[in-house]
């Protein structure tokens, strides 16, 4: 799949089943947010106006469903981050728990009259953008994810409640590797945060709301002008991702929780380890600093952090209220 190339779906219909099989090579937590704005691009093509999510049973240690059958997800089965992310959406009609591929074809067949389905048969994996800036290229335009109206009020009321009239910029400074293997990995050098945030502390009226459950240095967690998610009521993924997406900015790695700002309209700088993951981000943006559906206030960065180029990036970011 290249940027030139367009998709198309068989037939005209109004709903969208789409399937998340997390148990392909290289699913992560921030391949569900890939997964969601592929489907949100597909969405605005067609004219849909409803989606149903479709996940395989074994792949989120659900047990109580045969090879082959279905049924909507309960309450019970949200036991890991992406299902609470995929309940979490306003726009989301219904989250089908499936008993394997087999399981998944009985419900495609079932609703193939009403639905779109997405992905086409073949799908290898979600850990790309290719896809979407396929996509995107045909729309122009993402729209954002739409919360459930108690957690934007939630996450509004925490806003406001700490912002004193000042911006908000979300911060994520990874600490652990899924990969211990890896010889260069991108993690945040603390140290470096650190020194940046504290120059800020006297100069800059801008607050951090430090997101994910990362181990982040105390004396980072100390500074006056950080606020932890996590001690806020934060107790998800979901709730994490909803409190970015109401901040004026964000900066920190490349991680999961990034991926909610790349196909968003929030000002960021991504900050990647210029050795970590060198082909793939080649293929993903060559050698320019942002990706081809980026707004001109949204960079990522292939180089180490500095406090010199961490307070430059902060300066060109607008950080409107």
């Amino acid at each position: 799949m290249t940027q030139g190339d367009f998709i198309k779906l068989q037939g005209n219909k109004k709903e969208l089943l789409a399937y998340w099989n997390k148990s392909l090579p290289g699913t992560t937590l921030g391949t569900a947010l890939i997964f969601l704005a592929e489907c949100g691009l597909i969405s605005e093509i067609y004219g849909v106006s409803s989606l149903d999510i479709a996940v395989d049973a074994r792949a989120h240690s659900i047990n109580n469903i045969l090879e082959g059958e279905f049924r909507v997800l309960n309450a019970g089965d949200i036991k890991d981050a992406a299902l609470s992310v995929f309940d979490s959406l306003e726009n989301v009609n219904q989250i089908f728990v499936c008993g394997g591929l087999q399981g998944f074809q009985n419900l495609s067949r079932m609703m193939k009259d009403s639905h779109l389905q997405w992905p086409e048969e073949g799908r290898i994996g979600y850990d790309t953008t290719m896809i979407v800036q396929s996509l995107y290229k045909q729309v122009g335009m993402f729209k954002p994810l739409i919360f459930r109206p108690e957690l934007n009020r939630w996450s509004n009321e925490i806003i406001k409640n700490i912002s004193d009239g000042n911006p908000i910029v979300g911060l994520h400074l990874k600490s652990s590797n899924d990969n211990n293997s890896l010889g260069e990995i991108s993690l945040a050098a603390q140290n470096v945060w650190y020194e940046f945030i504290l120059i800020l502390s006297t100069r800059l009226n801008v607050k951090f709301i430090l997101l994910g459950d990362d181990n982040v240095d105390k004396q980072i967690q100390e500074l006056p002008n950080i606020v932890q998610a996590n001690k806020l009521g934060a107790n998800n993924f979901a709730k994490h991702l909803v409190l970015l997406s109401m901040c004026n900015g964000f900066m920190g790695m490349m991680s999961s929780l990034c991926n909610l700002v790349l196909f968003s309209k929030i000002p960021y700088v991504i900050f990647k380890n210029p050795g970590h993951h060198k082909d793939e981000m080649m293929s993903e943006i060559g050698l320019k600093n942002h990706y081809s559906f980026a707004t001109k206030c949204q960079k990522v960065l292939r180089v180490n952090e500095t406090p010199e180029v961490l307070l430059k990036s902060l300066s060109k970011m607008p950080l409107s209220i």
